[in-house]
């Protein structure tokens, strides 16, 4: 059940587009990495995230504990190493996401990489020979940015439940 929640997590985080591949079938058409220099907007959002909260619209129970709890809290129901998430964004558009890295004893931890570009609210992410898109709400302070996604879960009772989620990450502070 947890390898369920959590592989359901990486993909709501990296939700990742079709490939297309060529006509000749030579293999995947992977988009070019993104480059350029960063913009204002891009240079402030620079640094490392981290996962601080996953609220869904409608209730669900995730925890197999015996008690019927449901809570639209989702980080509340997963465990440490599940909300071990962070993003890292790079000054030279390197960014990587890690699922697990700073918790101790996790297993299944997810390290993934490749470059990024923000613009109007859009974050956009090249990796794995795939390319996507997603807008996300970035407060006045740029310490503070939210995903919205729907989302389908499937609960203790084996209940599939469809529902708004909303993921927030905050900024991480930078040891100097």
């Amino acid at each position: 059940m947890k390898r369920r929640i959590l592989f359901a997590t990486c993909l709501t985080m990296m939700s990742l587009t079709i490939m297309s591949c060529d006509s000749d079938d030579d293999g995947p058409n992977c988009p070019e990495p993104l480059t350029g220099e960063l913009n204002t907007t891009e240079t402030e959002f620079t640094g490392k995230w981290s996962l601080t909260n996953i609220e869904a619209d409608d209730e669900v129970d995730l925890t197999d504990d015996s008690v019927d709890n449901p809570s639209t809290n989702i980080f509340e129901q997963y465990s440490a190493c599940q909300r071990d998430n962070v993003y890292e964004f790079k000054n030279d558009r390197a960014y990587s996401f890690k699922q697990g890295s700073t918790e101790t004893d996790c297993t299944n931890t997810q390290t993934l990489s490749g470059t990024w570009m923000l613009n109007n609210n859009i974050l956009t992410f090249v990796a794995l020979c795939t390319s996507q898109s997603i807008n996300i709400d970035l407060n006045d302070d740029n310490n503070e940015f939210v995903i919205e996604s729907n989302y389908t879960f499937v609960n203790v009772d084996n209940e599939t439940i469809n529902t708004k989620v909303v993921f927030t990450y905050q900024k991480m502070d930078d040891p100097q």
